[in-house]
């Protein structure tokens, strides 16, 4: 079973920008190897010899194999096939098999860890364990891994206004509002005279930087910077959680202000590099060269689970305590104000909160205690350090209307407890 929706008339060119947010197949073929679709920032794996772009930070590279969650010979192209039986909540709400549930959520591919061990993998549409994926806006859980550390050092003031960092945005939507509402998405913009909407903005965003092909009539911004300069104000910043990629791509050119160095360089030395990743990670650019932080940072799989690894284990590699662990738990902390009772895509309140948003990361209040960065199209990380299980899900799942949203933060809530309970079935009394 896959996506599927009601038929429609459409012109050709109608036809293609359909498909291109609809058809699963047209989805996938977006996102996989992205240098191939534009131009890229290589994150490396490993740290040369040469001085970076980017400050220095300090502590040792760590090893390749210290931490390393997903081994080369465990993630093959094949099945490690040991949950895909357990029943869980469906797209439709009935109970399905984990395999079902993959089918009818577009699955590319997914990997689940319990222990620091992988226990289940499932690779789908020809894709496997060297390819590259573009996570959406797990970018922004990524890029706050730059941001927060440059906070927590006080080299960013969270309290400053975004204009007094980039200039060319005073007075704008996003020039108005200070750093720690942007982190939160508590600004309140709008582009033009427009009201906001949320995925026109999206997909107006993706056009203006190159992510997708403009329209024919286009004439609207043509970089990241010129895109921002459009924002304006539709409230006070701090009064209402909005979801919105502007918030997260100002908030990168305040941390390129800031220390002169691309983002792609700061992500190498304070984190990338320190993971054992197997593979280097690319951010998208913009025709400046911008890095597109809201989500074109790209990854293997099993490296995306080495992030998830780093944050379940408090920001250590190892020995190597690759980010303060006060800064790590601090993205825990449900905050508070608007941003401590929101909804995403698919979700639901029905009669208490669900979710809250903590500086570019998901918080679940559903008692698991788990931590989720959340794309588009079915792009999840979810770290659960109570049950010790990392999952990470690549996806194509059309997000419009008319498709059901599948909700995998119950479906990983469910596997980590089936982890459990197996875990404790299997220790004697």
């Amino acid at each position: 079973m896959t996506s599927t929706a009601r038929p429609g008339r459409h012109t050709a060119a109608e036809a293609a920008e359909q498909a291109r947010f609809s058809d699963p197949a047209a989805i996938r073929a977006h996102m996989v190897n992205d240098e191939e679709r534009m131009p890229v920032r290589t994150v490396r794996a490993r740290r040369g010899d040469g001085a970076h772009a980017g400050r220095q930070s300090g502590g040792s590279a760590a090893s390749a194999a210290a931490g390393c969650s997903v081994s080369d010979s465990e993630a093959s192209t094949g099945r490690t096939d040991r949950l895909g039986e357990v029943m869980v909540p469906g797209v439709d709400g009935s109970e399905v098999s984990l395999r079902r549930f993959c089918d009818s959520a577009d699955t590319t591919g997914l990997l689940v860890l319990h222990r620091g061990r992988l226990v289940h993998s499932d690779w789908r549409h020809g894709f496997g364990p060297d390819d590259r994926h573009v996570t959406a806006s797990i970018s922004k859980s990524v890029f706050a891994l730059v941001l927060a550390p440059l906070i927590h050092s006080g080299d960013i003031d969270p309290r400053r206004a975004i204009g007094d960092y980039v200039p060319e945005l005073e007075g704008t939507g996003f020039g108005l509002a200070d750093v720690d509402d942007a982190f939160h998405m508590l600004t309140a913009v709008r582009y033009g005279q427009r009201p906001f909407h949320k995925e026109t903005e999206a997909r107006a965003f993706f056009a203006a930087v190159g992510m997708v092909p403009a329209p024919a009539d286009y004439a609207g911004p043509r970089t990241l910077l010129e895109r921002l300069a459009t924002s304006r104000e539709d409230g006070p910043s701090g009064q209402s959680f909005r979801y919105e990629n502007g918030n997260t791509e100002a908030l990168g050119e305040v941390v390129r202000r800031t220390t002169g160095a691309t983002v792609s360089a700061l992500l190498e030395e304070l984190v990338y590099s320190r993971i054992g990743a197997n593979g280097d990670a690319h951010f998208g650019l913009d025709p400046t060269g911008r890095e597109l932080v809201s989500g074109r940072f790209s990854c293997t799989l099993g490296d995306l689970t080495r992030l998830g690894q780093l944050m379940a284990a408090g920001g250590a590699v190892g020995e190597d305590q690759v980010l303060p662990a006060d800064l790590i738990a601090d993205f825990w902390t449900v905050p508070e104000g608007p941003a401590s009772d929101v909804v995403g895509t698919g979700d639901e309140r029905i009669d208490r909160p669900v979710l809250a948003y903590r500086r570019g990361w998901w918080l679940p209040l559903d008692g698991e205690g788990a931590l989720v960065a959340r794309g588009r199209s079915g792009q999840r990380l979810y770290i659960n350090p109570s049950r010790q299980t990392v999952i990470a899900h690549f996806g194509a799942h059309p997000v419009a209307e008319a498709f059901d949203t599948p909700r995998f933060e119950p479906v990983f809530a469910r596997l980590s407890r089936e982890l459990e309970a197996r875990e404790a079935a299997l220790t004697p009394h």
